[in-house]
């Protein structure tokens, strides 16, 4: 029997939802789905740039909106019972929603660790966690894919509740992998470098020198662009990574090689 390959990042006609959608890498990753023909269900919790993004997306069977934060029980669980009556299946969770939040380690203040821990991890888990509800009772299963960081795999001074949660987002995707992978439900995590979002030039703003390091040990020798995350992501997201499940594929410029 011979495979035919033409249809193996196949996204037509199914229901992808997206986090963090109104910028940065979620919002790049968002038009992609919508550009390959997915029902593009878009979440954020800033209702204004979720509008924006929304109306970028072209080629999408359906495009929905819904304005989330993620750290919020049942704004998640409307996100996806929204996303689930669109066809009555949820393929894929796209899972970028996180903030920052930079502080000296012995500064750090507790209301912003706690605000960092509860979109980040807990943001990681109610997403997931309503994803997977609805995915293991479909035949065909579903993937997972949330976006952390080699920030939650190396240190970086003065980001001490980001690299932890990044930390956790990497080891929930590990655990659910091993978890859920025989029931059908691949979940796994992609831990991107540096790349110029907004969060990034407004914190290079105000730290000028915040990733001159980090740049000179890059072998690529420059930030990544938008557009380079979303190969990682569509092949998580669909039937040609199959057989990945519980992994963590960093998209760096070859950072994590040193």
């Amino acid at each position: 029997m011979t495979t035919d390959y033409r249809n193996l990042f196949d996204y037509q006609g199914r229901v992808v939802v997206v986090t963090g959608a109104a910028s940065g890498l979620g919002r790049e990753i968002a038009r992609a789905m919508a550009q390959n023909g997915a029902h593009v269900v878009l979440a954020d919790r800033n209702a204004e740039g979720l509008a924006d993004a929304a109306a970028e997306m072209t080629g999408a069977a359906s495009v929905t909106a819904v304005p989330t934060d993620v750290s919020q029980e049942d704004q998640v669980d409307t996100l996806f019972a929204k996303a689930h009556a669109i066809t009555g299946e949820v393929g894929t969770l796209i899972h970028c929603a996180g903030i920052g939040g930079r502080s000296p380690a012995e500064d750090y203040p507790l209301e912003l660790w706690d605000e960092v821990m509860a979109i980040n991890a807990g943001g990681t888990f109610l997403c997931t966690r309503a994803a997977g509800r609805i995915m293991l009772k479909q035949e065909k299963g579903g993937a997972i894919v949330n976006l952390s960081s080699i920030g939650g795999m190396v240190g970086k001074p003065g980001s001490v509740a980001y690299q932890v949660s990044k930390a956790i987002e990497i080891q929930f995707a590990k655990s659910l992998g091993v978890e859920w992978g025989e029931r059908g439900v691949r979940v796994n995590s992609i831990a991107p470098g540096l790349f110029l979002t907004e969060t990034i030039r407004q914190e290079t703003e105000v730290e000028p020198d915040v990733n001159a390091n980090f740049m000179k040990i890059l072998p690529r020798k420059r930030p990544g662009e938008m557009w380079e995350i979303v190969g990682a992501a569509m092949l998580l997201g669909c039937d040609a990574g199959g057989y990945i499940t519980g992994a963590v594929l960093p998209v760096d410029g070859g950072a994590l090689a040193w």
